[in-house]
């Protein structure tokens, strides 16, 4: 007899009045009696050890299966939006050099679009877009030092997933995100930021005096462009399609 079974029946028992529930242990079994008002008891029910701690055991391995299922978005073919699909996955624990994360913002990138669409093709189907992300660490791999439950992370890049409600990350492609900034800017600007900061500080050095012509000035990466080549003491010039972009552009720090 299944424990869920069971457990009504035992709660109607010990509810009726004149009437005691008690277990006792043996080596192999455990006992359930009810005893009446005249010291008369009954085995009402015998679970076998055996059988007991299987029963233990799959409620546990349910509850860790229910523990480990979070959403996510899956794509199981490409095409337009709507090949998108909000799925329960499972999720395991962090092994070495690993964390959990629950996600707080996640970053949107044209790079999603394409791989949804098949222009770049994942490694294998199906699969979770996304490449960046903020969130909360949830749980550490063993052994591992330099980040705790409970810091808020930001990473970009690396493999796919960053559209669900958790992920497992590698420890060391993250990056401490400061309390002072919200979590869906830190989100916004994670790929963004390192195509402005390979453009400006690697692709070429970006010092004092330099002129720079920044294309969709007023786009994201534009944005970020704008903002530090401008602090950078360049000339900035930006290049737009519409007034009110213009208008976001100088606000950036174009100067024409």
């Amino acid at each position: 007899m299944e424990l869920s079974r069971v457990s009504p029946l035992l709660s109607r028992l010990v509810a009726a009045p004149g009437l005691l529930l008690r277990r006792r242990f043996t080596q192999n079994s455990t006992l359930f009696l009810l005893h009446n008002s005249n010291n008369k008891s009954k085995v009402i029910l015998l679970l076998k050890h055996k059988q007991s701690k299987a029963l233990a055991t799959k409620a546990a391995a349910e509850t860790r299966t229910r523990t480990n299922m979070v959403k996510a978005i899956r794509v199981y073919e490409h095409g337009d939006p709507e090949v998108l699909k909000w799925e329960d996955v499972e999720i395991g624990e962090p092994g070495e050099g690993e964390i959990r994360v629950r996600n707080k913002a996640i970053g949107l990138n044209f790079i999603d679009v394409y791989y949804r669409k098949g222009v770049y093709k994942p490694a294998k189907m199906p699969f979770t877009p996304g490449m960046e992300a903020v969130g909360e660490v949830v749980a550490v791999g063993p052994g591992l030092t330099g980040r705790t439950v409970g810091d808020i992370i930001a990473y970009a890049g690396g493999a796919m997933g960053s559209y669900a409600e958790e992920q497992i990350l590698p420890a060391n492609k993250v990056v401490p995100v400061p309390s002072s900034i919200d979590p869906v800017i830190a989100a916004s600007i994670m790929l963004k930021g390192m195509t402005a900061q390979f453009l400006l500080r690697r692709c070429f050095k970006v010092e004092p005096g330099h002129t720079v012509l920044i294309q969709a000035a007023a786009g994201g990466v534009g944005s970020l462009l704008c903002q530090w080549a401008n602090a950078l003491g360049a000339t900035v010039i930006g290049t737009v399609s519409t007034k009110e972009k213009a208008a976001q552009a100088k606000d950036d720090g174009c100067h024409h």
